[in-house]
């Protein structure tokens, strides 16, 4: 990520679009907490494409027995590849005032990197999250909250569940666990499975103080402006993140979560992020001013008829 001006020198104060880049960073949720496979290839603009290649896991095992004079048992190591459509992306900001006296203004700077900054992340998320959603409305696999010792978990086209009757709880986040092990998908690095949800679907757990928090099963000290910054705790295996991007299905009752392990998505760059100052914008004599974030990216989910991940869904208003 970077920072451009394009106008000269009274902008070149770089601390401010550093501010704005830092900010942004430090409210990714899911962007942070996956396992993305990135390609950058600088130049590349407007409905050009990224090829990211990906290897499988080999299926068959290695059983049978050798003997002296035959040859090893062999199987294909396949190498899959997703070709990446890239857009143009971004949002500017304006706002009117003599420009010398705007740009001391400490508090429209402020509003510039909060407004910015988080605008940018929540379209980075956006883009994560609905590769998510083909887990559970496409071809993934859906889990459906049923009750407090019931769930569904299938196909998103086998039978009718499609909605949530109860808050998410233990027997829930186990099933889960059982399902991602089942599927054979790996891990973090960290050795968990994550969990991202929208925080009042987490409430249940938080009151029962389930949640072990991070202080507690990392080493060394925890950053919570770095690392844990959206994280709520560990259980049963996950690590829990809250965020405001999970939405709500069945009537806007239902919240939507991700149980899943990594690596699950693809992610082209033309172009990172960068901020872009322009001065007087509308030609004003000085008195309209703009501040944008700009980048060229692509999503693709690497693996959407495996899923590297769960679609959950469950019932955010009610408590176990």
């Amino acid at each position: 990520m970077t920072y451009s001006n394009s106008y000269g020198s009274n902008w070149a104060k770089e601390w401010w679009a550093n501010q704005v880049l830092d900010y942004a960073r430090s409210k990714l949720v899911f962007l942070n907490e996956t396992e993305v496979v990135s390609k950058f290839e600088p130049g590349k603009g407007d409905g050009e494409t990224i090829k990211i290649k990906f290897a499988k896991d080999i299926v068959s095992l290695g059983t049978t027995a050798l003997s002296r004079g035959t040859k090893i048992t062999q199987d294909s190591f396949v190498i899959g590849s997703k070709v990446i459509t890239l857009a143009e992306y971004g949002k500017a900001i304006t706002w009117d005032g003599y420009f010398d006296e705007v740009y001391q203004d400490t508090n429209t700077q402020q509003l510039v990197v909060s407004r910015l900054g988080r605008n940018w992340a929540d379209t980075m998320d956006e883009f994560l999250k609905t590769k998510y959603d083909d887990w559970g409305e496409g071809s993934g696999t859906r889990l459906v909250v049923y009750a407090a010792g019931t769930m569904y978990c299938g196909t998103a086209t086998a039978g009718t569940a499609t909605d949530s009757n109860a808050a998410l709880g233990t027997y829930h986040i186990m099933g889960a666990r059982d399902q991602l092990i089942k599927n054979n998908i790996p891990t973090f690095s960290d050795g968990y499975y994550h969990w991202i949800a929208p925080p009042q679907a987490l409430t249940a757990l938080k009151e029962a103080g389930y949640l072990t928090g991070a202080a507690q099963y990392t080493t060394g000290a925890v950053r919570d402006d770095v690392y844990y910054r959206n994280e709520v705790g560990a259980f049963l295996g996950f690590r829990f993140f809250e965020s405001n991007r999970c939405h709500t299905t069945g009537g806007g009752t239902n919240a939507t979560s991700y149980a899943f392990g990594g690596p699950a998505i693809g992610m082209g760059v033309g172009l990172p992020m960068e901020i872009r100052f322009e001065r007087d914008v509308g030609q004003d004599f000085d008195r309209q001013h703009a501040a944008a974030w700009y980048g060229i990216y692509g999503f693709e989910n690497l693996w959407k008829t495996e899923p590297y991940g769960l679609f959950v869904v469950s019932n955010s208003d009610l408590r176990v």
